[in-house]
């Protein structure tokens, strides 16, 4: 079942990644975002229900559905993460789609459709269907603990610094560091690990001065 709904992701994302990608190029004045995310939200709805048409929906631009006739799973959409970098004509923004059953993660599909350049970047995963891939190749990983450390860094969108306690808590006992675009920051392995459900980036112990709590976050690069 998930090897046929990974396959209908991937196709979905890479078809609304080329209308982005148009959108993504047109002139400052031309790009009309908002109706680009309505119309990719719509269109990766419409090729998901094909698949499994049974699962439940859950986007950012349309109405929720949830399962039906028995089934345990639900889509997870974000047709444009990154809207801001899009629209100030930023290469980083991307179509993500995941998949919980009973709230557990089982799939993920991220397409940076125009980072680092227009081929985009791809990543895909789904339980039980082999190792995560980029780009149709797999993606070799470190051997990695289970759980996130004190000293381990999680990248994430630089909105996270509008919410750096609730963030915290998130990524507990680690800190997090923030970035313009995640899909644009993502360097090979071993520097990198792509869990299913995080991008953790490891770097070693900033101070040897136990952190505040309060502001445990990182000071992102400049950009």
């Amino acid at each position: 079942m998930l090897e046929h709904a990974l396959k209908a992701a991937i196709q979905a994302v890479l078809s609304v990644g080329n209308r982005l990608r148009e959108d993504f190029h047109a002139t400052l004045n031309d790009r009309a975002t908002k109706q680009a995310e309505f119309d990719a939200e719509t269109a990766i709805k419409a090729h998901l229900d094909v698949a499994q048409p049974d699962w439940g929906f859950i986007g950012e631009e349309t109405a929720h559905r949830g399962p039906r006739n028995g089934a345990r799973h639900i889509w997870l959409v974000d047709p444009l993460d990154g809207t801001s970098d899009h629209k100030a004509g930023a290469r980083g923004g991307a179509v993500s789609i995941a998949a919980v059953a009973d709230g557990e993660p089982v799939l993920g599909v991220v397409y940076a459709y125009a980072a680092p350049d227009d081929d985009g970047d791809l990543f895909a995963w789904a339980e039980g269907c082999g190792p995560i891939s980029r780009n149709g190749l797999p993606l070799p990983l470190p051997d990695l603990p289970a759980r996130l450390r004190a000293e381990d860094v999680v990248l994430v969108s630089w909105k996270a610094r509008k919410k750096v306690k609730a963030n915290l808590a998130t990524v507990a006992p680690a800190r997090f560091t923030t970035s313009a675009a995640v899909p644009t920051s993502l360097t090979p392995p071993p520097t990198l690990s792509i869990p299913a459900a995080t991008l953790t980036k490891r770097v070693p112990p900033l101070s040897t001065k136990e952190p505040d709590p309060k502001f445990n976050a990182l000071e992102p690069d400049p950009i």
